[in-house]
């Protein structure tokens, strides 16, 4: 069991190349302790745990809130699905899979993607990363049996590929807040500041590979890494003690709806596609034929989508499922509720974007929620319109 007063190891960085033409780092970490496991490291730092699920709290959600804001936060996310794809013809496949151009890809890049139905109905949005011998994706929890199903469900005889479920053997951590670049510099990952969405590079700790990835997960300055199970704990304690802050799912939960990232069950559902989403940053029409492709390639090609995910500035609380209306005509709908920093309700919704035949402006408008007022303001996560890359891609 670790010490609550032991410090964090030192980690000192060496950069190398691997076979990949990615730059790999090496973290040189203090010999692990015997039984270090993540779990009781992150007991020891307080985690308050509900059955075998992530840390909801670390009894700090106020000051983890504030360092998301002016410094950085690590989260523990290592309940959600790793999924490996492996085999010569991966690329192709997920090109066909879900709405991201894949085919454009090289190692040591990556993308959002989102895994819809053929109506165009989202289904999840995934992080994905091209590496030289697979493509690893990062999808949500209760999606991980459901998306690896699938994909196994359309390998056809002769495709040569593989779906791995490498969840069980590996974490997931988060780094978010805009002192995130500084913590990834200290530890020697500086070519990584300032890349694009999945840039990602190859790190060793004692002797396990480490994928740290840019990931801007809350709308701001973030990272991901992806570790072996094995050295969880020492990772752990390694980024606290390089000044990140722990922060558990309730946290979690308020950024996520306060960045405006759609959340399965929430503003991920049959009911609503990517470009009502606002994943348009993560949708290519033009790619060519993929599962859902036709409807939101006529949406894009008629400009008639409907609706968007939109944030609520509430005067008042309000609850999932509260209609949102102007004057005494509905709106729209809310998808999910959170607090601001200072207390005031917030919540997401869906809010209809398009009177007689026209794309109407949303932001600043006041709206009623249920018994409240509001006002729709944008939220950092969204991207409303398909830029050039994701048009002609």
């Amino acid at each position: 069991m670790v010490n609550k007063g032991a410090q964090a190891p030192s980690i000192r960085i060496l950069q190398r190349q691997i076979n990949t033409k990615v730059s790999a780092l090496s973290f040189d970490l203090d010999v692990p302790e015997i039984d270090c496991s993540l779990r009781s490291v992150l007991e020891d730092q307080g985690a308050i745990f509900q059955d075998t699920g992530p840390p909801v709290s670390f009894g700090n959600d106020d000051v983890a809130a504030a360092a998301l804001d002016t410094g950085v936060v690590v989260v523990d996310r290592s309940h959600w699905g790793r999924l490996r794809i492996c085999g010569d013809d991966r690329l192709k496949f997920l090109h066909g899979q879900s709405t991201a151009d894949f085919l454009s890809l090289q190692p040591g890049t990556g993308c959002r993607t989102v895994f819809v139905n053929r109506n165009g109905r989202t289904i999840d949005l995934a992080a994905c990363l091209v590496q030289g011998s697979g493509i690893t994706v990062i999808v949500s929890p209760s999606r991980r049996v459901m998306i690896s199903d699938r994909l196994e469900q359309y390998i056809f005889f002769g495709d040569k590929v593989e779906v791995q479920d490498i969840s069980e053997s590996t974490v997931l951590f988060t780094l978010a807040g805009p002192k995130s670049d500084d913590l990834i510099k200290a530890l020697g990952a500086g070519s990584l500041v300032g890349g694009e969405e999945g840039c990602h590079a190859v790190f060793g700790a004692a002797g396990q590979p480490v994928v740290v990835s840019v990931a801007r997960e809350l709308g701001i300055p973030g990272y991901n890494i992806i570790a072996s199970e094995g050295i969880g704990g020492d990772l752990w304690k390694s980024l606290v003690g390089q000044g990140a802050v722990p922060m558990g799912e309730v946290g979690w939960e308020q950024a996520r709806v306060l960045a405006g990232r759609p959340a399965v069950d929430h503003e991920l559902t049959d009911l609503y596609n990517p470009l009502e989403a606002c994943l348009c940053s993560a949708v290519s029409v033009t790619k060519g034929c993929y599962i859902g492709q036709e409807t939101l390639s006529k949406l894009s090609n008629l400009d008639a989508v409907k609706q968007q995910l939109w944030g609520l500035d509430l005067s008042a609380p309000a609850s999932v499922g509260d209609e949102v209306s102007d004057g005494s005509t509905k709106i729209g709908i809310v998808t999910s509720i959170a607090q601001q920093r200072d207390g005031r309700p917030f919540a997401l919704g869906y809010i209809r974007c398009r009177s007689k035949g026209a794309q109407v402006p949303l932001e600043g408008k006041r709206v009623t929620v249920g018994n409240a007022d509001a006002t729709i303001v944008t939220v950092p996560f969204a991207t409303r319109t398909l830029t050039s890359q994701t048009v002609s891609a």
